[in-house]
């Protein structure tokens, strides 16, 4: 444990704001369902661990760096949670084209309706996050030097970076059931066509349901493999917001 000075007050009072910072933006940690008191208790604990890895600083200097921090803390974990929305977009997404409205509920870390399989993207994106060293990677983030205006400025280019690609990762994820939602509607239209007399409503929910469902389960090795890369690329996202 390292003695208290005005140095390490400092060293800690900065490492506290990146880490308040990253925790209120970061994946997983900004659920709204995480309490404020228990994330300021997390960022605390860690920037007590990691005040004898960093460099030690002035309490003069404080003014100018203590809101640089606390900016980083927050574009690094913001990085990270854009990735993970293409999660929440592909889940729901696929809930839209399975047909799934009737199922909606309401999620308290969005404070409004959500689909099942949002939900379920968002936590399997979540496992894959911890997975691919995720954890490890943000203890990294937060430990690193001092933030000056260049670092800063490479954050906020590595957030403007990724906040273009969720559509991608959420479409990539949606492929497999959009190509099932329409082969049964155009089967639905078939019989249709052939059957002037059948009623295709009634029958379309459970057509959908059975040929995405089978799409999905046919797919499942892909689909495991693009969660893990979307983990990845979380994990990325979050180490690359700040200078090595």
């Amino acid at each position: 444990m390292p003695t208290v000075t005005p140095a390490v007050v400092a060293s800690f009072l900065c490492l506290f704001a990146r880490c308040a910072g990253f925790l209120q933006a970061a994946p997983l940690t900004s659920d709204t369902v995480v309490p404020r008191r228990l994330r300021a208790a997390a960022a605390a604990l860690i920037a007590i661990a990691l005040v004898p890895v960093r460099p030690a600083m002035t309490l003069e200097a404080l003014p100018m760096v203590l809101p640089c921090e606390l900016l980083l803390g927050l574009a690094a974990g913001f990085a990270g949670k854009l990735v993970l929305a293409g999660a929440e977009v592909g889940g729901q997404l696929i809930g839209f084209e399975l047909e799934l409205g009737f199922a909606e509920m309401f999620d308290p870390s969005l404070g409004e309706q959500a689909l099942p399989t949002h939900r379920l993207a968002i936590s399997l994106a979540g496992l894959a996050f911890l997975v691919t060293g995720g954890l490890e990677e943000s203890i990294r983030v937060l430990g690193r030097a001092s933030v000056d205006g260049r670092s800063l400025m490479h954050a906020i280019r590595s957030l403007i970076a990724q906040s273009g690609d969720m559509f991608i990762y959420g479409l990539r994820m949606l492929a497999p059931v959009l190509v099932a939602a329409v082969t049964a509607n155009f089967a639905g239209a078939l019989a249709s066509r052939a059957a002037p007399a059948l009623n295709v409503f009634s029958v379309m929910l459970a057509l959908v349901l059975v040929i995405g469902g089978v799409a999905l389960i046919a797919t499942a090795p892909a689909f495991a493999r693009e969660l893990y890369n979307l983990g990845r690329q979380v994990t990325t996202a979050t180490a690359n917001a700040v200078i090595r």
